[in-house]
């Protein structure tokens, strides 16, 4: 608990100075000679936002969670306020965090004999009913944690032309860096500059369709579940896009994703990486990138570099589109992956001689 309470003490610090930097920025549109109920309007969603400010910083996952709705509440009776609310869910989920604990048998036979004991009169024999206390208090903080995901989510989406949201904010930066995000999601979401610079994502990760307009920072990111695969298909990038030492220990879904700036992806990690019909129209940098298996059939590049990248050994498909990088000659036919990854075998010495 102490070290809880130091973390939500630094959140209550972060978030009275996001709600000074949002006062700020709210009284610069307020003018005198507007009416009284515009001005009561935003009082309103000021009071609101300090309300949630201290909502987020309560030691109770529920006051926490109601938090989070209060800010819908905010953005709502002030769209003026939407980037304020914004950054304070980013604050929260910049916190420390420490994911869930696996809910097992261990922790639920150490809870019913604790439960029993103390029925019975006597003092708790295990840790058992304090595992099961933790595993609540990490499992109510999971939940303030998806529903502030899910918020960012839900407004940050557009919707379909013939569909739109009713809704959307757009223009909006996100600013997550370092922060541990579970089972994120941005797909078929617009937002303006967006930084993830040595986020931890667990579970799953859907940046599927989504459409950054600014630029895109993935440095250091940290995509840590072996298991789940990385969502970038369909994403455009509009601006530059830096994945910097990146890694990846599942997939990587960049199947159809356009670059329209500056693609760096030097010193990242791959398992698989699928870049199936991506199109890079600027620089794409890809050097010293370790490869586990790569696909980039039909990719369009416009400037690319391979240098000091490594391939695996009969894992990796190159069926580049016009132009092929000039370090990736070698791979531009099956043939070519034939003769390059097949074990050594004794050749016939004429020359139109095949495997």
């Amino acid at each position: 608990m102490g070290e809880d309470g130091g973390v939500r003490n630094e959140f209550c610090g972060t978030a009275d100075a996001v709600v000074q930097a949002g006062i700020v920025r709210g009284s610069v549109h307020i003018h005198p000679q507007r009416d009284h109920c515009a001005e009561a309007t935003r009082t309103t969603a000021f009071k609101l936002y300090a309300k949630a400010a201290d909502q987020l910083g309560s030691a109770k996952a529920p006051v926490r969670l109601a938090g989070v709705h209060t800010l819908e509440e905010v953005a709502l009776a002030d769209p003026g306020q939407r980037q304020a609310v914004v950054d304070l869910l980013c604050a929260y989920l910049r916190m420390p965090y420490r994911p869930p604990e696996r809910f097992d048998d261990q922790i639920v036979a150490g809870f019913l004999i604790a439960q029993r004991r103390r029925s019975r009169g006597k003092p708790p024999a295990t840790g058992g009913a304090r595992a099961m206390a933790t595993y609540r208090d990490q499992m109510g903080e999971y939940e303030v944690r998806l529903a502030a995901q899910r918020l960012l989510a839900d407004r940050l989406r557009p919707g379909d032309p013939g569909s739109p949201a009713s809704t959307p904010w757009m223009g909006i930066d996100l600013d997550l860096t370092g922060a541990t995000l579970v089972d994120f999601s941005l797909e078929r979401c617009m937002v303006r500059a967006a930084t993830f610079e040595a986020a931890v994502f667990l579970g799953h990760s859907n940046f599927t369709q989504a459409v950054f307009t600014g630029e895109a920072d993935f440095r250091f990111a940290r995509f840590a579940d072996p298991d789940t695969i990385a969502y970038f298909q369909g994403a455009r990038f509009a601006r530059a896009a830096y994945f910097t030492a990146a890694t990846f220990p599942a997939s990587a879904a960049f199947a159809k994703a356009r670059f329209d700036g500056p693609a760096d992806f030097p010193s990242c990690v791959f398992n698989l990486a699928d870049f199936t019909f991506a199109a890079f129209a600027c620089t794409a940098d890809f050097r010293d990138v370790r490869f586990g298996h790569a696909n980039f059939s039909f990719t369009t590049f416009g400037f690319p570099d391979f240098h000091g990248a490594t391939f695996p050994r009969l894992h990796t498909n190159f069926l580049f589109a016009h132009p092929v990088p000039p370090e990736a000659q070698r791979f531009a036919s099956p043939e070519a992956l034939r003769s390059l990854w097949d074990e050594p075998i004794a050749r016939p010495s004429t020359p139109h001689a095949r495997d």
